[in-house]
């Protein structure tokens, strides 16, 4: 008997764990694909409201008496 014969036919009939084991891979992608893409964008999202904020003007901060500056 060779290898990927012996475990086919433990897969056959171990199906209870094959079914755990294709469900988890499923869900564990799954849950991968969506953090990324939730991610991607709210990154988008807060780039874009900051955009419309202006908040990419740099802002004269004035100096604290106490800063030494």
């Amino acid at each position: 008997m060779k290898l990927h014969t012996i475990s086919i036919n433990n897969l056959k009939r171990r199906k209870a764990k094959m079914a755990f084991l294709t469900i988890g891979l499923m869900v564990g992608i799954a849950t991968i694909v969506t953090l990324v893409t939730l991610t991607h964008s709210m990154s988008s999202d807060i780039e874009r409201k900051m955009d419309e904020f202006g908040a990419r003007v740099p802002a004269r901060v004035p100096c604290s008496p106490y800063s030494g500056g």
